[in-house]
């Protein structure tokens, strides 16, 4: 049975734009790998749409279909394009049920994470506290050129192709906080001395990378 990658990535200001553009990178990942992508990129990313996105990946047999969550959140909710809502908690957390979900947002894995879980949700990787990253005012156009922002952003791309791998969530929890560490140990090297200053951020996202539910959960 084919499997299935949700991505919901809105794009309408830098941060956005930025996940964005690294989303792609899964995107073509994921149809290399030969898998039905459905992609709700920017006016697409609706809770509309979403509703009934996640009802086509849910129609097939639990633990088939990966969400990829792109956008602005809090501790209880995640929004799509423009900030507008895609998932609250005590509204609509159920649309996870079944899935491996990671949601590259703030502070979902605090609230919105555990209470998918208990609806169903086989997986939720996310953040407990803001995920952070910095950029390069003069990479904004080509955020794939911005080698700033890919110290951050790298790790959870990565992310996101061992789960489409077939390895489990543990292991893409790992294999991120992985990634990061060793930024982390470069950039305390002399010859990189200059970007030291971006080491707390990459340890504060190290720190607060979550894997909830069934660690050894797959798609």
């Amino acid at each position: 049975m084919n499997k299935t990658l949700l991505v919901t990535r809105p794009d309408y200001e830098i941060t956005t734009h930025y996940l964005f553009a690294y989303a792609q990178l899964v995107i073509d990942y994921a149809k290399a790998r030969k898998l039905t992508v459905i992609d709700l990129a920017k006016s697409k990313a609706n809770i509309h749409n979403l509703a009934k996105a996640s009802g086509e990946a849910g129609s097939r047999s639990a633990g088939q279909s990966l969400i990829f969550l792109n956008g602005h959140g809090a501790k209880n909710l995640i929004t799509g394009q423009n900030g507008h809502l895609l998932i609250k908690v005590g509204f609509n957390e159920k649309i996870l049920k079944g899935a491996v979900v990671y949601a590259l947002s703030c502070q979902t894995g605090k609230s919105l994470g555990p209470k998918s879980i208990l609806a169903g949700c086989l997986a939720y990787l996310g953040y407990d506290e803001d995920f952070v990253f910095l950029y390069d005012q003069n990479s904004t156009s080509k955020p794939l050129n911005d080698t700033t922002a890919q110290l951050f952003l790298a790790p959870t791309t990565q992310l996101m192709f061992t789960l489409l791998g077939n390895k489990t969530a543990q292991q893409a929890h790992q294999i991120a906080m992985s990634q990061m560490q060793t930024s982390i140990n470069q950039l305390l090297t002399s010859q990189a001395a200059d970007q030291a200053y971006l080491v707390p951020y990459l340890t504060w996202n190290l720190t607060h990378q979550v894997c909830l539910g069934n660690p050894q959960a797959t798609i």
